[in-house]
């Protein structure tokens, strides 16, 4: 096994940390107590880094509905790896027409992950923007690619 196969291997391998999203998505369903993002963000904070698995829609979900609460704590750039950075013009038009075609068309091969991944990324953009966020497409263009 080389190298690029092990790390392939314990990826896919991996234990998730909350035993599974499952259990996530269920503690997040029964309705527990709004999260307070002020208890992790504080007034230095600059960058705020959240993950998201591509294959699930919670993290999108939460981001969604918390993002006006992302932008009253300060931050004015939401930046989004899975829109393609080459296409920030176009993506910043598309914004600003509303034009929801263009804005699948600067996602970077991430709308097949789930069924509604598409719709939530495009969400995601969106609604950063209408709070008066920045959206900034952070996919680099790989060298093989033209």
């Amino acid at each position: 096994m080389d190298i690029q196969e092990g790390i392939s291997y314990r990826m896919i391998n991996q234990k998730d940390p909350y035993g599974s999203l499952t259990q996530l998505e269920v503690f997040f369903a029964n309705n527990r107590r709004p999260v307070d993002f002020s208890k992790i963000v504080s007034p230095q904070t600059r960058v705020l880094v959240v993950g998201e698995k591509h294959t699930r829609e919670l993290g999108k979900s939460t981001i969604i509905q918390h993002m006006g609460v992302f932008r009253e704590l300060g931050f004015t750039h939401f930046g989004m790896e899975m829109l393609d950075g080459s296409r920030q013009v176009q993506l910043e038009q598309a914004l600003l027409d509303n034009d929801i075609s263009s804005i699948l068309l600067c996602l970077h091969g991430y709308t097949t992950f789930s069924p509604n991944a598409a719709q939530l990324y495009i969400q995601l953009a969106n609604t950063a923007f209408k709070t008066g966020m920045c959206v900034i497409a952070m996919h680099p263009k790989y060298r093989n690619q033209t």
